[in-house]
């Protein structure tokens, strides 16, 4: 597995972004796809939550289920954020 450690770039085609996965975990112990709250704004398989609609150009954000369909705990592959460190996809 390539990793790519340098969060201030993008991250290379067949590499793993390092920072991304070191923030994963840690993101599911406060609250992603572990709470109520989080279930709360879940429906058909989509996020509904304002802020992430917004950042999705107004559309709910795709989830998949890791569980294979009881739980849509984590976005789908390839859903972009935006990097603390710029502001960039």
């Amino acid at each position: 597995m390539a990793w790519h450690y340098d969060h201030t770039t993008s991250v290379d085609a067949g590499k793993f972004d390092f920072y991304s996965a070191a923030l994963h975990e840690p993101v599911h112990a406060i609250v992603f796809g572990n709470l109520n709250s989080w279930y709360d704004l879940v429906s058909s398989g989509t996020f509904t939550g304002s802020q992430s609609n917004t950042s999705n150009g107004g559309s709910n954000v795709s989830l998949y289920s890791a569980d294979g369909g009881t739980t849509y705990d984590h976005w789908v592959s390839g859903t972009a954020s935006v990097r603390l460190s710029d502001g960039a996809s």
